[in-house]
């Protein structure tokens, strides 16, 4: 019996086995390492945090210490790095045109790409910048010095590119073959998490613009979710308080001005003022030239202190206006109103209509007559809590325009006015 052979045999077939093991403990690994980078980057939306789980993960597992995520740019054949670890500078910014070094070989072809011999940072990042005709304040794309090897993988969603990931190593052979199969199905994954994060955040976007000419509090009175969901003749009825104001003697002021003045002495003004409706839990409904119509459908102290604090940050606006102050009449009126979308299929608006709002314009009308700032009606005055943290004087039952009974209406100071008034 040749005992030499049958312990080689069994020498031969241990390794066997052990390769075996070795392939299971691998296989086993890589569902592993699927299952946690799915769990992290696939039940979020913040872009942030998956580029930082990604990096995180990847170093952890697979050692990668320097690695770089750039992603495919909107407008052209380019690539702009979002994220980055392990180097000292982090480049977010670079850009590498498709077909350009590794990384843009790798964009252009949607194959990963596996090599060595790398060249240090200096011409690896020189010769990125010649071949796109960087000037030297262009963010530079990030390298390692020394680098020996290198991996990138494309980031593919439904066979759309959506990035690459690429990684560095000062070791000669750092990235193996058997990481590949496993990287191209954690590529796809990141990338799928990087379109939904991309798209989420491009819809929230696209909603905050849209925010700022439909509010969201109409919308939220609606019973809506989203401005897709409107639809003409969309209304809802109730008991809300209408505040208009208007600065007085606003043509003689444009006199003065160039259009382009008068645009910048506006949009100054309502930036100055227009904060504090929605302090106040108000939004405002449109503006009119410098007139502004608010709506705050939860209770008539919320129109008064408003408007009251409207003067008040009038102040500020004027003390640069010294020479010619600007003085701002405010009418409240309180009562039944349609909130809704109004207009037409190709142009819809939304807005509060009903004799309510008219009544709350008449009244900031009234202010000039009775040399009184801030105005409201007796349905608003009698809605406030007493005794009320300002003072308010009947000024009598008026006649107003468009209204066959006479309406009581009230002039409103501040605490800090009235005191005054009666020193």
């Amino acid at each position: 019996m040749d005992y030499d052979a049958i312990k080689q045999q069994v020498l031969d077939n241990q390794k066997v086995i052990d390769e075996l093991n070795q392939q299971l403990r691998r296989k086993a690994d890589e569902i592993e390492i699927i299952q946690a980078i799915s769990s992290e980057i696939l039940n979020t939306l913040d872009l942030e945090r998956i580029f930082e789980t990604v990096l995180r993960t990847m170093d952890e597992v697979f050692g990668f210490h320097h690695a770089l995520i750039l992603l495919k740019a909107a407008e052209k054949d380019q690539l702009i790095v979002a994220a980055s670890r392990g180097y000292e500078q982090p480049g977010i910014g670079a850009r590498v045109n498709f077909g350009q070094g590794v990384i843009g070989v790798v964009a252009a072809r949607r194959k990963i790409i596996r090599m060595g011999g790398v060249a240090s940072q200096m011409m690896y990042a020189g010769a990125v910048r010649d071949a796109l005709g960087m000037e030297e304040k262009t963010v530079a794309l990030p390298g390692l010095p020394g680098a020996l090897s290198q991996m990138a993988i494309p980031l593919l969603s439904r066979d759309h590119l959506v990035g690459v990931f690429a990684v560095e190593s000062a070791e000669p052979a750092a990235f193996k073959a058997m990481d590949e199969k496993i990287l191209s199905i954690v590529g796809n994954q990141i990338a799928a998490a990087l379109e939904n994060a991309a798209a989420y955040k491009a819809q929230k976007d696209l909603a905050e613009a849209t925010g700022r000419f439909v509010p969201g509090e109409l919308l939220e009175q609606l019973g809506l979710q989203s401005i897709t969901q409107t639809g003409l003749g969309d209304h809802v009825e109730g008991i809300m308080t209408i505040l208009f104001s208007d600065i007085r003697n606003f043509t003689t002021i444009l006199e003065g001005l160039s259009p382009r003045e008068s645009f910048q002495f506006v949009n100054e003004y309502l930036g100055t003022i227009a904060p504090v409706i929605r302090e106040h839990n108000g939004f405002i409904d449109k503006y009119i030239g410098d007139a502004i119509m608010a709506i705050f459908p939860h209770q008539p102290l919320d129109a008064v202190q408003a408007a009251l604090a409207m003067q008040e940050q009038l102040k500020v606006f004027n003390q640069e206006r010294m020479d010619a102050p600007v003085r701002i009449g405010i009418g409240i009126h309180t009562g039944r109103v349609m909130l809704g979308i109004v207009g037409h299929a190709n142009r819809l608006d939304g807005t509060a209509i009903g004799d309510s709002v008219n009544l709350a314009a008449r009244i900031e009308g009234l202010t000039r007559q009775y040399n009184c700032d801030v105005m409201a009606s007796e349905s608003t005055i009698g809605m406030l809590p007493v005794p009320a943290p300002f003072a308010c004087e009947s000024v009598g039952q008026v006649q107003v325009k468009g209204k066959t009974r006479p309406v009581e209406v009230f002039c409103i100071q501040g605490a800090e006015a009235a005191a005054a008034a009666e020193s």
